[in-house]
């Protein structure tokens, strides 16, 4: 089951949510989905790379920014991003350009699963602008001692 799957979608559907809580609860569950996708693929495309099959799956390169139907997934370690400033939903409620800087997001290893690690964002599930990634062992082995990873979401209107 995927974000809650069908059940999480006749919930939402139901009449319970007001239509304005209703877009905004599937647009968060949309935006998850992908951004989750996104990072599972950016793995794939390291790992392909290593394994001399990167046409199979093409990194994401610094030239695809500037394509607004392009987004582009970093993975690293908590100290390559250590600078960078991440934003409170307050913040970026109050101030609506902050929608346009990039996401940062700590995450940390909680959940081993048969052939994947579940991450988890570090910071006030209210806070969160990533999901849960389900990330295979095979794509972490650069990161194997670490329990925590940073991610960083990009993308230009």
């Amino acid at each position: 089951m995927v974000f809650g799957g069908n059940d999480f979608f006749e919930s939402l559907l139901e009449s319970k949510l007001d239509e304005k809580k209703r877009r905004e609860t599937l647009r968060m569950g949309v935006s998850f989905l992908y951004v989750n996708q996104l990072v599972f693929y950016t793995l794939i495309s390291k790992a392909a790379e290593s394994a001399n099959r990167s046409k199979d799956f093409p990194l994401i390169k610094p030239d695809d920014y500037s394509d607004p139907e392009k987004i582009a997934v970093i993975i690293g370690t908590p100290e390559e991003f250590k600078n960078k400033r991440k934003y409170t939903q307050d913040e970026i409620e109050t101030n609506p350009e902050l929608r346009n800087e990039p996401i940062y997001e700590l995450v940390k290893k909680t959940e081993e699963k048969t052939e994947t690690m579940r991450y988890t964002p570090t910071i006030s599930r209210n806070d969160w602008e990533l999901g849960e990634p389900y990330i295979p062992f095979e794509l972490l082995k650069e990161f194997q001692e670490d329990d925590e990873l940073a991610i960083q979401i990009r993308w230009e209107y």
